[in-house]
């Protein structure tokens, strides 16, 4: 019965379909295998991009400077790839959920990553190099949409702690293909992309394409400019980030340190890290909920700003390196965090938060590292050039406070909109209430008024409260101890008695019967 569904299922959708049925029958007996697309692809990053793992598998000489050439490359196709498809995502949205167009970037990027990594070590020319560097970004940019559209099915602690779960098994992955032979590892590093790829679409058979639409929140609803805001603020920030990791890169030579490579204990202490969050937000998960998406923002201008402190010291030692780049990967995690946290509650659609978002975020350590490479011959081995360094990159990470939103959360930002707190509902007195009534603030008084009318039961005047509050289905329910399908079938009930269809029509309902009650 099984493969008669799976035959049907190819028949009916075609080559694009039929070519992933083997990876949702694997989805069907193991659908963590979806998630875990973000670990390979997180795992690429590291051994490619973050690292000369990939080029120096080899010994080939000056691997510094094929490391710079793949990183220009690489990242300047990635972002012009990514923000033209933030710019058509309507179009580019149906190609990443399904078609053929996923596996063959994942294979184009494999391919490039296996002639890169063993071609360089044969004396391969540059600009050649330079060519399929640029194939890496081009192919590795629909790879992260189609990653930014599984991990989008995440919401609040479960997302913080399965982005968690997938960089410590990316970094262990770096690990093993450090002990692998030069051979092996080449090819289990080049197949990382399309890995990512095949394991994205393991999801089971009856499991949607995304988020439920009714649990989206009209990204109208918002204040307005809250989106471009959010992108200016992650370009400042990787930005800032970006010039200084460079500004690492290019004036320190690779070192040993305790018989390891740098790279080696960066990794070792972000997975430390990682690992102390996680422990963690689960001995806090067993005490309260937690809204772990107001961390975001904080966390990333502490990251970046922890990395401008550095060049205080002089010119970079060892530690200090070590110490930069380990907040450098605290920031791109905690910033995929940020991206999963608006593709999975609006309605902006993962293409284009993810093409925006990831774009804005590579052109800026990208740019960071074209303004350093320029500038690497006037560097001067003095404590003031590194303070007047701290000092202008510090003024750009000040000016994205300026673009930082009052609101560090979707619901939040939904919160301002309906302006159901503040001391001018305090002062004002409503007609006909109680005096209880005349303690409780606007927002109150219209969802108590709501239930009353549309004879809702108090479980469902509790969701109905949280969904016009902005809250998403997995918020609701970590917040009522119940399960996400129980919240889904009261937000189905709510609908059905309040004569409404999606979470649009709940909040104008609301901020109809707020302005009711001013008045």
């Amino acid at each position: 019965m099984e493969q008669m569904r799976v035959d049907a299922a190819v028949h009916e959708t075609g080559w694009g379909r039929s070519s992933l049925s083997l990876t949702k029958v694997m989805g069907n007996r193991w659908p963590a295998l979806q998630f875990m697309s973000l670990a390979f692809y997180s795992a690429w990053i590291l051994l490619v991009m973050a690292s000369d793992e990939a080029v120096s598998l080899f010994e080939v000489e000056d691997a510094g400077m094929f490391q710079g050439l793949l990183y220009l490359s690489s990242g300047v196709a990635l972002a012009v790839c990514l923000i033209l498809s933030g710019m058509f995502s309507k179009r580019v949205q149906p190609f990443i959920e399904r078609g053929p167009l996923v596996p063959l970037a994942g294979a184009l990027a494999t391919a490039c990553t296996f002639f890169i990594a063993g071609g360089a070590g044969a004396g391969l020319d540059p600009v050649l190099f330079c060519v399929f560097g640029a194939g890496t970004g081009v192919g590795t940019s629909v790879v992260c949409l189609r990653v930014g559209h599984v991990t989008s099915q995440f919401s609040g602690m479960d997302a913080a702690m399965k982005v968690g779960a997938a960089a410590l098994t990316a970094n262990l992955i770096f690990f093993t293909c450090q002990a692998l032979p030069p051979v092996l590892a080449l090819w289990v590093i080049s197949a990382l992309p399309l890995v990512a790829v095949a394991s994205s679409f393991c999801a089971p058979s009856d499991a949607g394409d995304g988020p439920d639409p009714n649990d989206l929140i009209d990204i109208k609803s918002l204040p307005q400019g809250y989106f471009p805001r959010l992108i200016c603020t992650v370009f400042i920030f990787a930005l800032a980030a970006g010039l200084v990791k460079a500004l690492v890169a290019l004036t320190q030579d690779s070192t040993v340190i305790l018989g390891a490579s740098q790279s080696t204990w960066e990794v070792i202490i972000s997975f430390a890290a990682v690992a102390a969050f996680l422990l963690l937000g689960n001995i806090v998960l067993v005490f309260r909920n937690f809204d772990v998406s107001k961390l975001y923002i904080p966390v990333g201008f502490a990251a970046a700003a922890g990395m401008l402190l550095c060049p205080l010291f002089g010119r970079f030692l060892p530690a200090q390196g070590l110490i930069i780049n380990v907040l450098y990967n605290v920031f791109v995690l905690v910033v995929w965090c940020l991206f999963i946290e608006l593709a999975g509650r609006t309605t902006l659609g993962s293409v284009r938060v993810f093409g925006y978002g990831r774009g804005a975020s590579a052109l800026a350590t990208t740019l960071g590292w074209v303004v350093v490479a320029f500038a690497e011959e006037s560097l001067v081995d003095s404590a003031s050039f590194y303070v007047a360094f701290f000092l202008v990159t510090a003024f750009v990470l000040l000016a994205a406070v300026l673009f930082v939103p009052n609101e560090h959360t979707v619901s939040e930002a939904l919160g301002s909109t309906l302006s159901v707190e503040g001391s001018q509902f305090a002062q004002e007195s409503v007609a006909m209430r109680t005096e209880d009534d005349l303690v409780e603030n606007p927002w109150t008084i219209a969802c108590s008024d709501i239930a009353k009318e549309f004879k809702l039961t108090a479980r469902e005047a509790e969701v109905f409260a949280l969904l016009s509050r902005g809250r998403s289905i997995g918020f609701i329910a970590d917040e009522l101890v119940i399960a996400p399908n129980t919240v889904k079938g009261y937000v189905k009930n709510v609908y059905a008695k309040a004569g409404i269809h999606s979470r649009q029509e709940l909040i104008d309902m609301t901020e109809s019967r707020i302005s009711a009650v001013r008045g």
